[in-house]
């Protein structure tokens, strides 16, 4: 099964808006989902995502497991060029 998704992968948006979020939410937002002994080390595996109305900040390990960091939704610094159409696998 699989479902239509907007990502973005464009590392400077990316960056723009890991400052919006700042150093203290971005590692609540690793605390709350059990990352907080495994943070990410480079950018390359960030993305943005849209789906079903959520814009949400995503991590892509080099294992290929992705994890949903935070909603992003309001902020300022999402990108509004750049989206990219793509296919994503559902998990049954």
């Amino acid at each position: 099964m699989s479902n239509v998704v907007f990502q973005i992968t464009d590392i400077t948006a990316i960056k723009l808006l890991l400052k919006e979020i700042g150093e203290e939410r971005y590692n609540c937002a690793l605390k709350d989902n059990g990352l907080s002994d495994m943070k990410p080390l480079t950018m390359h595996g960030f993305y943005i995502e849209w789906d079903n109305g959520n814009i949400d900040l995503y991590y892509r390990y080099p294992s290929g497991k992705s994890f949903k960091l935070m909603t992003v939704l309001g902020l300022q610094r999402v990108p509004f060029k750049g989206w990219e159409l793509v296919r994503k696998n559902i998990p049954k």
